[in-house]
């Protein structure tokens, strides 16, 4: 039973038999309700002190037939359906960080799936507003970048130079084309989400057969709704399909950068790396957690990183409008072309001074936070505390109306599981902010990172991000072994279930269902609709938006 223990083997019919008869006096008797009933011959239930008394302190035999059918049935096929998170950590302790991380805080998973997806949205709308070369592509490696911390230098024309020049088109291209990902719904993934729904549907089916009161006591239909917070998860990454894998993006990014270009003063367009080895858009080492590209990592970018999207659409912004007035890069000659939409390489050519002035002036003084970056953040917390209470909530209400009704071990266990899991997130999220503020001041100081102020918040920040990681990981070992816990002198246990009892259980176990269906449904919808439509990457070499129109008149 949920809410009392018993000796080995225990006859519950029996134990209840002699109860009736007086064997163990008279008192301890109650209804169903919990309310003491005054001929304890007529008691369909009795309190756990009796429990206790009459049919012994111990637990019930182990049987590992029915612990094996009800493992592979409730747990293992959620379990099995963890493998398909797109994990991409550099090392395997990481990604076996993450898998704790996950599920010990399904929160944070589904907070950095939606603010991911609410943040490809906003950044493609934001390029979409101006046309120039690369575009598509630009916003492509942008989205990707979400996973991983990066630095963008605009000193010395790099970043304009990176933008403007054609002969970077190529460094675009190479680098969208590399970590394009390729993950789509693979028959592993395809059979994991099959297998998982359909233990699920017959965990239900049997919830509501013919020996529904067989299945009364077991927990398969809260288990299973507990953990189908998974399955939007899943749904989710595979349809946004992330290129996760840190070893990727770090080659990905080194490849490119070694035929990236820079503008000079007298010789022309040279590989930057015969002038240093700084380059426009590189690896921030400085921030560890956030260093690894496991996708429940991304939440610790969002504030670097749509910082950085401002630097490079601030460029990129100055760069399209003057195009679009058929103002080339010099000034001194007149726009080639004359369809306003075609940019021909010629119009993106001119010395370094015209190279930097072209993509406008950097403002002295940026945000600290990113343009829009709250309202995202808010967003995604709301989409991820509605999955996570959703699908935990649904499971209470088939663990607290199952007879002994109430908070017991398992409800107290499923409420247990989602208030750590939001505790966990809060501090993942208080990580991130106190993390970025340590790191990024609103005015750029060689000596900021050292004074007392940063190191104070970064400190603050490895608190918050340690006490994350240990609730995470306590929480998602609570929920796949956690113990069965009584509820003291008060409580009592259900051995007669009445008609009544059956009617508000049935009704309970449908209301559940329905809420944990419609929310998992409503996410799901929720990521679809957030989700960019926007045209894939330009895969041919240097291509352009402008560059393919001009193409297509070509071959016309």
């Amino acid at each position: 039973m949920d809410h009392c223990t018993a000796r080995s083997q225990v006859n519950f019919d029996q134990c209840l038999a002699e109860v009736r008869a007086g064997k163990w006096g008279s008192n301890g008797g109650t209804d169903n309700n919990g309310q003491p009933v005054s001929d304890i011959s007529t008691a369909t239930a009795i309190t756990y002190s009796l429990c206790v008394k009459a049919c012994g302190p111990g637990p019930e035999a182990f049987s590992w037939t029915v612990f094996s059918q009800q493992f592979c049935t409730w747990l293992l096929p959620w379990l099995s359906l963890l493998s398909q998170l797109p994990f991409g950590a550099g090392n395997r302790l990481d990604n076996l960080v993450s898998v704790f991380i996950a599920v010990g805080s399904p929160t944070l998973a589904a907070y950095s799936l939606a603010l991911t997806v609410l943040n490809n949205r906003w950044v493609a709308h934001r390029f979409a507003a101006h046309s120039y070369p690369n575009r598509r592509n630009i916003v492509y490696v942008l989205k990707c970048l979400q996973q991983v911390p990066f630095r963008v230098t605009v000193g010395d024309g790099l970043l304009a130079s990176l933008i403007v020049l054609p002969e970077n088109d190529d460094w675009w291209t190479k680098f969208a084309n590399q970590v394009h990902s390729t993950q789509a719904a693979s028959i592993s993934a395809t059979i994991s989400l099959a297998w998982a729904m359909l233990a699920y549907t017959f965990t239900l089916i049997d919830a509501f057969g013919n020996n529904f009161l067989d299945s009364v006591e077991a927990s398969g239909g809260s288990i299973g709704t507990l953990w189908l917070w998974l399955l939007p998860i899943i749904i989710g990454w595979l349809h946004v399909t992330p290129k996760c894998e840190s070893k990727g993006l770090i080659n990905a990014l080194n490849a490119s950068n070694q035929i990236a270009h820079i503008q000079t003063m007298d010789r022309g367009a040279v590989h930057a790396s015969t002038e240093s080895g700084t380059r426009a858009i590189s690896f921030d080492r400085e921030y560890g957690n956030e260093v690894s590209a496991c996708t429940t990592n991304n939440y610790t970018q969002t504030f670097s990183w749509a910082q950085n999207v401002d630097i490079i659409w601030d460029a990129f912004k100055e760069a399209a409008a003057r195009a679009y007035q058929h103002k080339p890069v010099n000034p001194l000659e007149t726009w080639a072309g004359a369809d306003r939409g075609l940019i021909l390489p010629a119009n993106r050519r001119g010395n370094l001074v015209q190279v930097i002035s072209y993509c406008g002036r950097e403002p002295e003084k940026r945000g600290r936070w990113g343009t829009g970056v709250w309202p995202r953040c808010l967003g995604a917390s709301v989409a991820a505390l509605f999955l996570q209470w959703g699908t935990t909530g649904a499971a209470m209400i088939f663990a607290w109306f199952t007879p002994t009704r109430g908070l017991g071990c398992r409800c107290g266990g499923y409420l247990l599981y989602g208030a750590v899991s939001t505790f966990a997130w809060l501090m993942f999220l208080a990580s991130s902010v106190f993390a970025h503020y340590s790191t990024h001041p609103i005015r750029d100081g060689k000596n900021y990172r050292k004074t007392l102020l940063p190191r104070m918040t970064r400190r603050i920040s490895a608190i918050f991000y340690w006490l994350g990681i240990s609730m995470a990981t306590a929480n998602a070992i609570l929920i796949v072994v956690f113990s069965v816990f009584g509820l003291g002198s008060k409580a009592f246990d259900v051995l007669v279930f009445l008609s009544d009892d059956i009617v508000i259980l049935r009704s309970a176990r449908i209301g559940g269902i329905i809420l944990a269906a419609g929310t998992t449904l409503l996410f799901i919808v929720f990521v679809y609709v957030s989700t960019d439509p926007s045209p894939e990457v330009a895969l041919g070499p240097g291509l352009g938006d402008q560059n393919l129109a001009l193409l297509n008149v070509f071959s016309m």
